[in-house]
């Protein structure tokens, strides 16, 4: 499986995205496509020492900030890192896409790139914070079907799905 990750999203961007692509591909297997500016994702995995083609980069140069709006990746920026990760969904590059950037950018981005696909049933928020899902858990004292059978499926423990927040649009069924 390939997952595309919005490489230029989120807080500590690109360097968090790069040490958590290596360190899904070391823990889980799981192979990536940083998607971002890549002169800056490349410099990065050559500092960190990991060689091999389980982490690839597709360059985006554009990045959707906290300050654009939602649509900014589908109308103004449309080579930003979300809606190029959204389009290697589309494309078959990837069977997958993951950001922690911004949340209404990534829905509109996987929205349009994959028409007629949704979040996997059961999951109302796309952005999952294992914290503050903790604490919310806590205090409903209830957990989604669709967030244990994705941490089954996925053998995660709940502490590291805190790496994956934002929207998946998958091509095909993981079941």
């Amino acid at each position: 499986m390939r997952i595309a990750v919005d490489a230029m999203g989120g807080d500590h961007a690109p360097q968090v995205n790069v040490d958590g692509a290596i360190a899904a591909y070391h823990e889980f297997g799981i192979s990536t496509l940083l998607v971002g500016r890549s002169r800056e994702l490349m410099g990065l995995l050559e500092d960190s020492g990991f060689h091999g083609g389980e982490i690839g980069v597709v360059e985006a140069p554009e990045v959707v900030t906290m300050d654009d709006p939602a649509t900014a990746a589908i109308r103004k920026k449309r080579n930003s890192s979300i809606r190029v990760a959204a389009n290697c969904v589309r494309d078959g590059r990837a069977e997958g896409l993951v950001s922690a950037g911004h949340t209404g950018a990534a829905m509109v981005s996987a929205s349009a790139s994959c028409p007629g696909t949704v979040i996997a049933e059961g999951i109302d928020r796309i952005s999952l914070d294992r914290k503050k899902q903790d604490h919310s858990r806590q205090q409903s004292h209830r957990t989604s079907q669709a967030e244990r059978s994705f941490e089954e499926r996925f053998h995660i423990e709940p502490l590291k799905i805190g790496v994956l927040m934002g929207a998946i649009c998958p091509t095909r069924n993981l079941g």
